[in-house]
């Protein structure tokens, strides 16, 4: 327990001071400058991500930034390489490092700022029909990485934040999961599986939550060790995504194994 403990302490990610501020004030330009880019085709830019979730980790930290855009008659498509176009020939910041860069639903961005390595991935989305009262969006999907069958995702990302934000008690262990994931060759897997796996498990063990860090991690790598291959993990934001489909059937499996 003592060391578990002062695992989540070394991989607080507000332990760099100087690095989360440097996020902040980044993070605060991106937003200016794309609100100023886009004005009135798009609604209030707002964080997503482990951030947001409080589910973060120092050692694999990126910051996610979502663009809600308005219905104008504009194809999902044209909505990402907007977006992607403008960071490739308009946006200039002598602190961008690499990109942008395409991504499955989002755009990377890599920044060096006071000797500080800042990751950002813009995500942009398109309202599925009132998102001022509903916050679903549509998501792109680029074709590098999508399916014939996957050309967009639908979710709602208020609600996935709310959902994991909700599990306060889950977090320590989303957090030790994702730290030893990505010490141990399977760090691939998206932090949603993790965090959604991982609520799953406490809530099918409610009434019976060790009191320990150690007993409570226990608790999930038993479960996932069992339950991973055949579970179904839907998506707050689209009742109809299972987001263990993520994983194929070998990652499934190695994971059964590691955590067994």
């Amino acid at each position: 327990n003592e060391h578990l403990k002062c695992v989540l302490y070394s991989h607080n990610i507000e332990n760099d001071e100087d690095q989360i501020n440097a996020y902040r004030e980044k993070k605060s330009d991106l937003k200016d400058a794309l609100s100023q880019k886009f004005g009135d085709s798009i609604y209030y830019i707002f964080d997503s991500g482990s951030y947001k979730k409080s589910t973060a980790i120092n050692s694999k930290f990126d910051l996610d930034i979502c663009i809600p855009f308005k219905k104008n008659g504009e194809t999902l498509e044209t909505i990402y390489e907007d977006v992607y176009d403008y960071f490739r020939n308009e946006y200039g910041d002598s602190d961008l490092l690499t990109g942008p860069t395409k991504q499955k639903v989002s755009i990377g961005l890599d920044f060096i700022s006071s000797g500080k390595r800042l990751d950002f991935d813009i995500v942009p989305g398109r309202e599925v029909s009132d998102y001022e009262s509903d916050k679903s969006l549509n998501l792109y999907v680029n074709g590098t990485y999508g399916t014939i069958d996957e050309l967009y995702i639908q979710t709602n990302i208020d609600s996935q934040v709310e959902h994991i934000s909700s599990h306060g008690e889950a977090r320590d262990i989303i957090k030790l999961l994702k730290v030893w994931l990505n010490n141990s060759g399977i760090s691939s897997m998206k932090s949603f599986f993790i965090e959604l796996i991982t609520i799953r498990a406490f809530k099918d063990n409610a009434g019976n939550i060790p009191t320990s860090l150690w007993n409570r991690l226990r608790m999930v790598l038993d479960y996932i060790h069992n339950r991973v291959e055949n579970i179904q993990l839907l998506d707050p934001g689209k009742s109809n995504n299972n987001v263990a489909k993520t994983l194929d059937d070998f990652q499934k499996n190695l994971l059964a194994k590691r955590c067994g």
